[in-house]
């Protein structure tokens, strides 16, 4: 899970460690980026970490309190 506020870019899936002649590893994951999530879709959620995360999503000026 990524939290920073910048930048909005999307963030790789997947982290490679090779040589010249040999993949070592290769790990594919799901890469959650707070800061491209819309707080709206969460607003309604009763789950409580859902509106713990929803501070480092994309929350306008005028809407927060």
């Amino acid at each position: 899970m990524f939290s920073f506020d910048q930048p909005y870019r999307e963030e790789p899936y997947s982290h490679t460690v090779e040589f010249p002649n040999l993949k070592v590893l290769e790990f594919n994951f799901t890469a959650i980026q707070l800061n491209r999530l819309n707080w709206r879709d969460y607003l309604n959620q009763p789950n409580p970490i859902a509106a713990a995360l929803m501070a480092k999503m994309q929350i306008a000026a005028s809407d927060r309190p």
